[in-house]
């Protein structure tokens, strides 16, 4: 049950920030994590394609509506 419960926390940590990332202008600067510590410097070029890790190395292409949902 708690690993269920830290799932969806993480989830909801996910769609909140896609929220977010959503409102922010093309162009604007944010740091870009690497790491759970290692942040770099960039800059937001297109909030509607989001790519996620789904875990072993993979990662995804989605559109953040699809995400808020889930």
């Amino acid at each position: 049950m708690k690993k269920i419960s830290v799932a969806a926390a993480r989830l909801e940590a996910a769609a909140s920030a896609l929220d977010d990332l959503s409102l922010r202008p093309k162009g604007k600067k944010m740091l870009v994590p690497l790491t759970a510590s290692l942040y770099v410097s960039g800059t937001l070029d297109d909030s509607e394609k989001i790519l996620v890790d789904v875990g072993a190395g993979y990662f995804i292409e989605v559109l953040p509506v699809l995400l808020l949902f889930c």
